[in-house]
């Protein structure tokens, strides 16, 4: 393996968002608010619940231009919301979020987001005066990390007929990365994960922070909510896979290649497999359900395969290199592809 490095930079990688959630109620379709065009955010789809409004929901999102620039947005609305059924999930303040870079000798990215009274509503499980993350990409890497002020975070109700039972965790002004708090909503059976300072390393070499990121767990409710999310990176690499026996990947001030037995010549006619599989083909923290022989009934698959528990629309990557030969839309309407 060699190595070139060198601090130009030419292109950029930046965005930051206040937040943005999707969420599938009692096992439906999966549910999206915070985009212009979803429920809360579309003059023809107010929020449902009472005195829901078409514009409630939206939330406010930058994104970087590859060769640089800056880019910033403030909402001082108080009641922008996280609306699902009757239930409050999220609820904010004032919110800013930014993002500038450079090309260059010094090309650099520097995103933030910031938002103001959180628990606005006064119903949710997480309350803070305030929560930002930021993060800064140069030649050299890329950092980031979150502040909370009076932050706090309810993991249990109790015995709903107890008052006075309640669990509640003070949290730190700097979390460590990815601290984690489980919990419970006893009422409705729920149980829920509180990430925060969630940091997220990108294919590309970029990487994308969380301020704090709400884990459904279910059964009622099922799905994510991301609160201050920021991106950086420079030069973000291209993520593609050589059949030769050479592979080349241009990343933050270096490029490295690497030199390995060649596999298969590919072919057109999809008869051949290019590659193993040597990736999680999603991003994040998933449930793998049934897997071949693994105490399901009858064996469920027969063949060697897993289930991989998933918000619809998740983005999947090639875990290999290979072709699609079947995809299909049985089984709840989910989306299977076979790659061979």
């Amino acid at each position: 393996m060699a190595g070139t490095s060198s601090a130009q930079v030419t292109s950029v990688l930046g965005g930051a968002t206040d937040y943005v959630a999707e969420v599938s109620l009692f096992r439906g379709p999966s549910m999206q608010r915070g985009p212009a065009g979803t429920p809360g955010c579309d003059p023809n789809q107010p929020l449902p619940g009472p005195a829901g409004t078409p514009t409630e929901g939206c939330n406010i999102s930058v994104t970087l231009p590859a060769a640089g620039g800056s880019a910033s947005m403030s909402d001082p609305d108080s009641s922008a919301v996280v609306r699902y059924g009757p239930g409050i999930i999220v609820s904010r303040g004032a919110a800013t979020v930014s993002t500038q870079g450079t090309t260059g000798p010094a090309g650099s990215v520097t995103s933030s987001a910031e938002i103001q009274d959180v628990n606005a509503s006064g119903r949710e499980v997480f309350t803070a005066a305030s929560i930002s993350s930021s993060c800064t990409a140069l030649g050299a890497g890329v950092t980031g990390s979150t502040t909370i002020t009076d932050g706090r975070l309810q993991t249990s109700e109790g015995d709903p007929d107890l008052p006075g039972d309640e669990r509640f965790v003070d949290l730190p002004t700097n979390p460590a990365a990815n601290e984690t708090h489980p919990g419970t909503i006893e009422t409705v059976g729920d149980t829920f994960e509180y990430r925060f300072n969630e940091q997220v390393p990108n294919p590309d070499g970029s990487l994308t922070v969380y301020a704090a990121h709400l884990v459904l767990l279910g059964p009622t409710a099922v799905g994510h909510i991301y609160i201050g999310r920021v991106d950086c990176g420079v030069n973000p690499r291209q993520t593609t896979t050589s059949l030769g026996a050479t592979t080349t990947s241009t990343g933050p001030n270096a490029t490295t290649t690497t030199t390995g037995p060649r596999g298969p010549e590919p072919v057109t006619d999809g008869s051949n497999r290019y590659g193993a599989p040597e990736w999680w083909p999603l991003r994040g923290r998933h449930v793998v359900g049934c897997t071949n022989m693994n105490g399901c009934p009858g064996g469920y698959h027969g063949y060697w395969a897993l289930d991989i528990n998933a918000n619809r629309d998740s983005e999947v990557y090639g875990a290999g290199a290979g072709q699609v030969t079947l995809a299909v839309g049985d089984q709840a309407e989910l989306r299977l592809l076979r790659l061979s």
